[in-house]
């Protein structure tokens, strides 16, 4: 039952990672054409005033408008910086995000791997065919306890209790279960 927890968490952080990562191209998108825009209106800025330093003063009102007309391109131009900033920003934290939930994709793996490692370890545990007794040494091996997670650690601690209460030697010194079991332990 972990295991499959942990298999749906895993896929539940493979969803965000990806939905991150989409987030992050489209974003990167509005960056790359916030740069042309960037690029354009501060040309366009260099040659208005380029053009306009050759031209003799006209009127007020042309001086007015040429003077307005400036002040829109450069207050675009600002805009488009502080738009740059924010997205630049927004892609660090969504990047920030993607590498935390790839950290958790990866821990998760990893718990899966254990799990799965543990879970051979345990089939190999019942596989002994040198006539040993069904005890926690021979269902751990070399292992310690504290290396099984907790839920296999469990398991095996009831499976070797419940062999031992249903098991005798017979006269070879091979264990010898008794289904069903015994009306009561004692009479082992």
């Amino acid at each position: 039952m972990a295991e499959a927890e942990l298999h749906k968490e895993r896929l539940q952080a493979i969803a965000e990672k990806r939905k991150r990562q989409t987030e992050i191209e489209g974003k990167r998108q509005q960056l790359d054409e916030q740069v042309l825009l960037l690029q354009h209106s501060k040309s366009k800025v260099l040659r208005e005033k380029w053009l306009l330093q050759g031209i003799p003063a006209g009127t007020a009102e042309e001086e007015e408008a040429r003077r307005r007309q400036s002040e829109e391109d450069e207050f675009r131009v600002k805009q488009l910086e502080d738009n740059i900033q924010r997205l630049e920003q927004e892609i660090q934290a969504l990047e920030s995000e993607e590498s935390q939930i790839s950290a958790k994709e990866q821990i998760i793996l990893e718990k899966l791997k254990e799990t799965e490692k543990s879970f051979k370890d345990f089939q190999k545990s019942f596989s002994t065919t040198d006539g040993e007794h069904c005890s926690s040494s021979t269902l751990l091996g070399k292992r310690s306890w504290a290396e099984l997670p907790s839920l296999w650690r469990e398991l095996a601690q009831s499976t070797a209790k419940f062999c031992l209460l249903l098991s005798r030697e017979d006269e070879y010194g091979l264990l010898v279960l008794h289904w069903p079991p015994l009306t009561s332990a004692a009479s082992l």
